[in-house]
């Protein structure tokens, strides 16, 4: 380092601990005081849950039957249904774009896990959240533009 810049350095090791000794203090505690008889305001909050489709919720298997009667007894509300991509089978009726005039639409393992979920969850709102989407022909490339939506 040149001896003649070190003023300059020392100076602004200075001006950077003194810029920087207000935000490392301390401010002093707040007090709070609970007043536990006076009700501000009453929670509208609903406890649910999510059900995400998977293999051990088919008909057939050992834990279909205690989990859709445990989920009718909760009788919770808005209780999200989710067939997503890792079981795609059970979440996605058509795996392959159309072809030669025919489609692959296939709701066979998609109906029935679906149906007792909608019974389960009879008499209460519920979300079904089908996120992955069916395959389509698309001629476009990754960097076309996504055509509009009609």
């Amino acid at each position: 380092m040149n001896h003649r810049h070190l003023p300059r350095w020392v100076a602004l090791i200075v001006v950077g601990a003194a810029l920087l000794r207000p935000a490392l203090a301390q401010d002093a505690p707040a007090k709070m005081t609970v007043q536990w008889d006076n009700v501000v305001r009453v929670s509208k909050t609903t406890p649910t849950l999510q059900v995400v489709v998977n293999p051990p919720l088919r008909r057939g298997s050992t834990l279909h039957d205690a989990a859709f009667k445990a989920l009718r007894d909760l009788e919770a509300d808005y209780v999200r249904y989710v067939p997503w991509l890792p079981y795609p089978r059970l979440g996605v009726a058509a795996l392959e774009p159309p072809k030669d005039g025919k489609t692959s639409w296939d709701f066979s393992l998609i109906d029935p896990m679906t149906i007792d979920f909608l019974e389960a969850t009879r008499g209460h709102p519920v979300v079904l959240n089908f996120s992955t989407i069916p395959a389509r022909r698309c001629s476009r490339t990754p960097s076309s533009p996504r055509p509009m939506a009609s």
